[in-house]
């Protein structure tokens, strides 16, 4: 979607995420894969959880993170990398016009036929195939004869749908950040309301309040 609030991450593109990490680290970090009920509640605990850690990234953002983190992992990457890699790719992706470049290019490669059977091209941002959906489709822009107009279109839908994913992610992040910051904090206050007059500080401290 173009305009309004990203609906976010959802449960399929979670397990997606779960499998990419599984199938690169298959011992590290295990799925349960019986058909039992309680693999299945299992998996279904599993998912729910990712999806509340990843939940305000953008929809499509968060598989290509955890390509980007699985690239350079040594470990299976944790929510909080892949969030990290989502903020990279939102703060440092194509612009509008490279974006279009590259489905310009993909039309000539792919075309409106083979695009339909193999599904879409593998974009390098999530927010490339809500824009071709915005501006009529992909079988649309295959078939247009007026590439001006639709570069035109597709850069300022892209750059207002980039704009919508930063604001998510950046929204998000300063939320974990004021999480771990709030935490941090109450660690530092907890030694301090530990100590009691009893204990030679607190007897120094009372002393030196009298």
């Amino acid at each position: 979607m173009i305009e309004g609030k990203d609906k976010g991450i959802e449960a399929a593109e979670v397990r997606a995420v779960l499998w990419a990490i599984h199938g690169v680290f298959p011992t590290r970090f295990p799925l349960p894969r019986g058909a039992s009920d309680a693999d299945a509640k299992s998996k279904a605990a599993i998912i729910e959880l990712w999806r509340s850690l990843l939940h305000d990234l953008p929809a499509g953002s968060a598989i290509l993170a955890t390509r980007s983190a699985l690239s350079m992992a040594s470990h299976p990457p944790t929510p909080g990398e892949i969030r990290r890699a989502a903020l990279g790719g939102v703060l440092h992706g194509p612009t509008g016009a490279e974006a279009w470049g590259e489905v310009s290019k993909a039309i000539g490669r792919w075309g409106r036929d083979r695009a339909d059977r193999a599904g879409v091209p593998p974009w390098s941002s999530p927010a490339i195939a809500p824009t071709i959906a915005a501006v009529g489709g992909w079988r649309a822009l295959c078939g247009s004869e007026n590439q001006v107009a639709d570069r035109a279109r597709f850069v300022d839908a892209f750059d207002r749908q980039m704009d919508i994913a930063r604001r998510s992610v950046l929204t998000g992040h300063a939320k974990t950040l004021d999480g771990a910051i709030a935490a941090r904090i109450d660690r530092l206050a907890e030694p301090r309301e530990r100590i009691g007059t009893s204990t030679a500080l607190g007897e120094l401290i009372g002393k030196g309040k009298s």
